[in-house]
């Protein structure tokens, strides 16, 4: 089958425990990519405004095809939810999370609350620089 990514894919994958955002964080590390973990909610109207706008903007594109994408959907609540929000202190959603390529947390580059392209792009090079 043909395995190959296209260039510029955003793709998130899905994660939902701490234990599988770490398994992630290790293989980012593995091949030299920071991460970028998007937490949120059905409720959260914010999340939906980054999904929609920034994420589709295409200087964001262009810096996140660059990353490895990881989302957790924490609608529930459930434990798994709270372990990992309770590990990064994640105190309202959207947040996003960073991890360097060097696999150690980027909690100076945390968001949290929307950003828009025009200040998420460049925001995305510190992570890339």
């Amino acid at each position: 089958g043909n395995t190959e990514v296209k260039a510029g894919t955003t793709e998130f994958k899905h994660i939902s425990t701490l234990a599988e955002f770490k398994t992630e964080i290790a293989k980012a590390q593995a091949e030299g990519k920071p991460v970028m973990l998007d937490l949120y909610a059905d409720w959260c109207v914010a999340c939906k405004e980054f999904a929609n706008i920034t994420f589709k903007d295409a200087a964001v594109q262009q810096r996140m095809s660059q990353m490895v994408l990881l989302t957790a959907d924490v609608t529930a609540m459930n434990k798994q939810d709270e372990e990992l929000l309770n590990a990064y202190n994640v105190l309202g959603l959207p947040t996003l999370l960073f991890v360097g390529a060097d696999g150690q947390l980027r909690d100076d580059l945390r968001v949290t609350g929307f950003m828009a392209p025009s200040e998420f792009a460049p925001h995305l090079d510190h992570l890339l620089n």
